[in-house]
């Protein structure tokens, strides 16, 4: 039988891992974010504005995509259900 103490020590260890895996996945997404901004960038100086642009505003959404979802957390009122990122 699991005890109290237990089950609270398997949840701090829940928490810290899931804690570094979003802190991973923010920075894969961050880098993902970059380069779909550059490769927009280099869009634009072939000539091709409409899709250079598109580009550059969806690699500013993925690079962006955990704060803006800690943020309508935050507007819902669900602070607790976002990963805090630290700093």
């Amino acid at each position: 039988m699991i005890k109290l103490h237990q089950t609270f020590i398997l949840a701090q260890s829940l928490d810290a891992a899931l804690q570094e895996g979003g802190n991973i996945l923010y920075k894969i997404a961050f880098l993902v974010g970059v380069v779909v901004i550059m490769g927009g960038g280099w869009a634009i100086r072939r000539g091709e504005a409409d899709t250079g642009k598109m580009a550059i505003i969806g690699g500013a959404i993925i690079a962006l995509a955990a704060l803006i979802m800690g943020a309508l957390f935050d507007a819902a009122g669900m602070s607790g259900a976002k990963i805090d990122l630290g700093n």
